[in-house]
């Protein structure tokens, strides 16, 4: 139990949401995209770009927008102990054009390797939600 948290979430609670990957279940470190057409990083790993699916939208048929991407991982950050620990590395997600968004890393000084790149995967894993 986390101090300050009560109750508890409902089973299956998080079916309702999208990411922008999703974790394959039989390979190791493999992810493919949900919500994301493509993913991009560079050689150090210390940042990582996001493009939307043209297909990702809403339950009324809105398009998922960067900013609806940028607000979710906003508000994950804040209000989520879970999500605020796997994010405590990234420094801030901003859109970078209609379809895309991309994340930087507190440590992009320190080299990274392939290895080493499941932090950026798991900021990728920003639900997209509204309240």
């Amino acid at each position: 139990m986390i101090a300050g948290l009560k109750g508890s979430l409902a089973a299956g609670v998080d079916l309702i949401y999208e990411t922008l990957l999703v974790a394959s279940l039989d390979e190791i470190s493999s992810e493919y995209g949900l919500l994301a057409a493509a993913v991009s990083y560079p050689e150090d790993y210390s940042s990582a770009s996001y493009r939307l699916r043209p297909e990702a939208q809403w339950h009324d048929g809105t398009p998922v927008t960067p900013e609806d991407v940028i607000f979710s991982f906003e508000a994950f950050k804040k209000y989520s102990p879970q999500f605020s620990a796997q994010y405590l590395h990234v420094t801030k997600a901003e859109k970078t054009s209609a379809r895309e968004n991309h994340i930087y890393l507190r440590s992009a000084r320190q080299p990274r390797t392939a290895a080493s790149r499941r932090p950026i995967d798991r900021a990728a894993q920003a639900l997209v939600g509204r309240s």
